[in-house]
């Protein structure tokens, strides 16, 4: 004799939100390295002194850091925070193009060395990040607290 699977509709709004808030996150990642990178080529273009300099290495981790936050899993974490990442040097290669700078050396002194670097950077960074607030959520014990909600 078979068996009937009952399957509730609200196990499949569940999953059917889970999902879009995946797809909203991962959009949202690659929007946010698009307005890190155009950001940083404006300042650096209009030569904002110590604010490009300060911008430059803090902007990028912290963009990191909130996307690897706020990620639902482990390979989002890793997929959003690389996809931030490579938009951000995407935007500012374009930033460099459009001002007749084709060196896309971003970075002074390594060329693509140092983007790869820093690209790798931002993706560890993400990784931990997602790593330390879903230890500290575990360790807490309360899921939806301030840490979940970041």
């Amino acid at each position: 004799m078979k068996q009937k699977t009952t399957i509730e509709y609200a196990q499949f709004a569940e999953y059917d939100r889970r999902q879009s808030a995946i797809q909203m996150h991962v959009v949202l990642s690659f929007l946010t390295g698009l307005a890190v990178g155009a950001l940083g080529i404006a300042l650096s273009t209009f030569h904002a002194g110590l604010l490009d300099a300060v911008y430059a290495p803090y902007a990028y981790l912290a963009m990191a850091v909130g996307v690897g936050a706020t990620a639902k899993g482990l390979g989002w974490a890793l997929l959003s925070t690389f996809l931030s990442g490579t938009s951000m040097l995407v935007a500012a290669m374009g930033g460099r193009a459009m001002l007749g700078e084709f060196d896309f050396a971003i970075f002074d002194d390594g060329g693509v060395t140092a983007m790869n670097l820093m690209l790798a950077q931002i993706a560890v960074v993400g990784l931990l990040s997602y790593v330390i607030r879903r230890r500290v959520t575990v360790k807490s014990g309360d899921p939806g607290g301030v840490v979940d909600s970041l």
